[in-house]
């Protein structure tokens, strides 16, 4: 049996499959959900507790009454407004750091680097779920056209620009143009706001990690859900980074994307764009 696993779980199905697999290692886990926006529901029953955003001295204090060694932060957590947030003697003192991290990637970080030093151990979703990350190549049958491959690279390299401002892991760009990028919303609502622009067919989501990207905390994923919201926005395809995206319900994901003609493909980041 492995260390126990405290699991600071986000919105999404990401954390209830990190509960999963430590339950098949044979490993302990305490899941802890936060109140108001980013409160998951999909967990109830495990063992865990439920505390404000705010609260970073319970959380600490949480994970090590619970023999807590290895901490997991998994899926999507919407920032709040800070005075809206309670926050306890832990918080206060990591507010300046909190308040200079602009982006959700950097506020991480923070969390991260505090977590370490109260002597946990901060580890990634992949090391959990090694096999659910993708390789490259296409993962069903469809491939994307040449015009798709134009707009991945748009894409792509859209996304290395931005990625050192902290905005996002996704773009949707069809026939050149840019439909949106993801902001602090989350890929679904990115999809659903480019559904909602016009009738036209077309274009491709990229997903990749930003450049500098701390891998233990924020890895892009997708899932049956990003398929079927897809497919509803009328887009053409999926491409995400190869080896640094976690695919779930693999099997469901590729039978619905087969079954609408939905491509969804691995690609490789070189080693001049790769994030260090």
């Amino acid at each position: 049996m492995g260390p126990k696993v405290g699991v600071l779980a986000g919105t999404g199905d990401l954390p209830g499959r990190i509960v999963d697999a430590c339950t098949a290692q044979d490993r302990d886990v305490f899941v802890i959900t936060f109140e108001g926006e980013s409160l998951n529901d999909q967990l109830k029953g495990v063992p865990g507790a439920c505390v404000h955003l705010g609260q970073v001295g319970t959380v600490f204090r949480l994970l090590k009454e619970n023999d807590c060694e290895e901490v997991a932060m998994a899926g999507h957590f919407r920032r709040p407004a800070y005075n809206k947030l309670k926050l306890d003697l832990k918080a206060a003192r990591l507010l300046p750091k909190l308040l200079r991290a602009k982006g959700d990637d950097a506020l991480l970080r923070v969390l991260a680097g505090a977590l370490e030093s109260e002597g946990f151990k901060v580890i990634g979703a992949d090391t959990l779920l090694p096999s659910l990350q993708i390789s490259p190549g296409p993962f069903g049958a469809a491939t994307p056209e040449a015009e798709d491959e134009v707009d991945i690279a748009i894409a792509r390299e859209l996304l290395r620009v931005l990625g050192p401002y902290d905005i996002g892991q996704a773009a949707v760009v069809r026939s050149g143009r840019v439909l949106g990028i993801e902001g602090p919303e989350g890929t679904d609502a990115l999809i659903d706001r480019c559904a909602a622009l016009d009738e036209v067919a077309g274009g491709t989501l990229v997903k990749m990690r930003k450049p500098g990207q701390d891998d233990r905390i924020d890895l892009p994923s997708i899932g049956l859900k990003t398929i079927q919201q897809c497919v509803s926005a009328r887009l053409s395809g999926i491409a995400v980074e190869a080896h640094a995206t976690l695919v779930l319900d693999q099997q469901e994901v590729r039978r619905e994307a087969d079954r609408h003609g939905l491509f969804v493909t691995g690609f490789v980041e070189t080693p001049a764009t790769k994030p260090s």
